[in-house]
């Protein structure tokens, strides 16, 4: 048996595309919590969820509003998101609550940034 399968069975697809972004990022516990939990950076962003380094580490399952600012917004973004996985310290958030007004905030500060 060969290890290059290229079966569907082994191709990963994805629902948003991916994107490489950089920026502070804070974790917490209520829409209207002023303290975060947990805080880093981000690693990559999508329409979706995005991807993060956080100190201390969440809970897989776990639902956090994540806080960041898209460059070059002044206003920081806050989305209730769901812990999907962790890698190591690295936590992959599903976005539950975006707007289309968000969403179209993210589409325009990922253009020209690098599909991961």
């Amino acid at each position: 048996m060969s290890l290059d399968r290229t079966d569907a069975q082994w191709k990963i697809t994805r629902s948003f595309a991916r994107f490489a972004l950089q920026v502070p990022v804070s974790a917490m516990m209520s829409e209207s919590a002023s303290i975060p939990v947990s805080s880093g950076r981000t690693r990559d962003i999508s329409l979706g969820g995005l991807g993060a380094f956080l100190e201390p580490p969440v809970a897989v399952g776990q639902r956090l509003w994540v806080e960041f600012r898209l460059p070059p917004a002044s206003a920081a973004m806050r989305i209730l998101g769901k812990v999907q996985h962790d890698y190591g310290g690295r936590f992959g958030f599903q976005f539950l609550n975006i707007t289309p007004e968000q969403q179209d905030e993210i589409r325009q500060a990922c253009q020209g940034l690098a599909n991961v």
